[in-house]
């Protein structure tokens, strides 16, 4: 499970949540320090790791980040990364290649423009950048 935890009204991180089969506690982690943050999407890889996606402003900050995150299934983030910073970037969804890389996809809006771009990344294991399209 995970979610955005509203710490006061100009503060929220990412937490992810874990619970075993019987429903009870297993661990929990959170994402993103400072700042406002919101998920749009969780996903499972074959590895049974967890990819994050959403979007983080700074405090004080008026553009958006693309946010991402590899998560291990003890809870310990893998590799994270803010990706854009223009008017607008959103996380929008990360997935696993059989190659064990990652996608991630991102809507991006630029000043003085009406209209969103999609864009992809692609990161290796370690989360470092490969390409973009």
């Amino acid at each position: 499970m995970a979610f955005s935890r509203q710490i006061s009204p100009q503060f929220a991180d990412i937490q992810v949540r874990s619970f075993k089969k019987d429903l009870t506690f297993n661990w929990v982690t959170s994402l993103t320090n400072g700042g406002y943050s919101s998920i749009q999407n969780i996903r499972k890889t074959n590895q049974e790791d967890l990819l994050v996606s959403g979007t983080y402003v700074e405090t004080g900050d008026i553009l958006n980040k693309a946010y991402f995150a590899r998560i291990n299934n003890q809870g310990r983030t893998i590799w994270d990364k803010y990706l854009g910073g223009s008017i607008y970037t959103q996380g929008v969804d990360a997935q696993e290649t059989n190659k064990g890389q990652t996608l991630l996809l991102m809507n991006v809006a630029r000043v003085n423009q009406s209209n969103t771009d999609m864009m992809i990344v692609k990161v290796d294991s370690n989360g470092n950048w490969i390409y973009e399209e």
